[in-house]
Parts: C-alpha cells; sequence; structure tokens
C-alpha cells in the first residue's frame, strides 16, 4: 500500500499523477512490486519542495536546484525494509533508468534511485522525467535478480 508521512502529501500525490505521471507510474509499480515480494508498504516521505524548503535543507541563498521543485522526485522511507529487500528496491527501480532523461547521479550510479542522508535520516530519493511523457513500462521483477520488460 502506498501512505504518506503528511496529510499534505496526499494533494501532492493526486498533483504529481497530472504535473509528472511517469514518475507516479514508477513509485505505483515500486508499491506494488513491494506489497507482493516483502508485504511492507512504501511510505512517501517528501513529494513537492519550495524554494524556501530547499534553503532549509541546504542553506539560505543556496542555488542548489532539485527536482522536487519540478515534480520531478518523490523521497520514500527506507528504515522499514532489510538490507536484502534494499537491494531489491535498488535493482527494481535502476531498471527504469533507459527511460528517464535526468541525469546519472554518480553516487548511486542510476538515473532514478538514490539512497542517502541529507540530514534527515536516510531513505530512497527516487526521480523520474521523461521528455514525451511518456509512461515507462512495467517492470515485471523476480528477486533472484532477473528483470523483463513487459
Amino acid at each position: 500500500m502506498l501512505k504518506v508521512k503528511y496529510p499534505r502529501i496526499t494533494n501532492e500525490w493526486t498533483s504529481l499523477k497530472k504535473k509528472n505521471p511517469s514518475l507516479a507510474q514508477v513509485v505505483w509499480d515500486l508499491q506494488v512490486f513491494v506489497k507482493d515480494s516483502f508485504k511492507k508498504d512504501v511510505i512517501i516521505t517528501h513529494l513537492f519542495r519550495t524554494q524556501k524548503q530547499q534553503e532549509l535543507f541546504y542553506g539560505k541563498g543556496t542555488k542548489r536546484k532539485s527536482p522536487h521543485q519540478y515534480w520531478g522526485a518523490v523521497d520514500i522511507r527506507d528504515s522499514i525494509y532489510t538490507s536484502d529487500e534494499i537491494a531489491y528496491l535498488k535493482e527494481f527501480l535502476k531498471a527504469y533508468d533507459n527511460y528517464n532523461n535526468y541525469r546519472l547521479m554518480k553516487a548511486s550510479m542510476s538515473r532514478t534511485v538514490l539512497r542517502h542522508n541529507i540530514g534527515h535520516g536516510m531513505h530512497f530519493h527516487i526521480q523520474f522525467y521523461n521528455k514525451k511523457g511518456q509512461i515507462p513500462p512495467r517492470q515485471i521483477f523476480f528477486t533472484e535478480g532477473t528483470t523483463i520488460v513487459a
């Protein structure tokens, strides 16, 4: 099940489905995978970010931009998953890299997923943008490590 940390994220999720349906589909596919594979939820902890919120994270006057400011990223809680489940989540999300127009995040060697801590605890940063507005094909994923694009 897809859950949210704060009530405002429910409205942001509704907006995301209109503003970046490709990212919404990636997150929805992830929650289906997590539910079917681990019997756990996906909890969105952060979605849209204003410049003021960006400055709270990175300092007043920061020029640093985030995909969150453009409806391009979603953060999800990672503390509810085991280390094996975290590895499977990353592998599942990396399968979307070939459809993603964001640049490679060198820290994770992925265009789609980064697990990091910016001072508020470890979490998954999931970003996705497709210039043509295409919704990526659903990923069928087997925990043995084989990914088949349906």
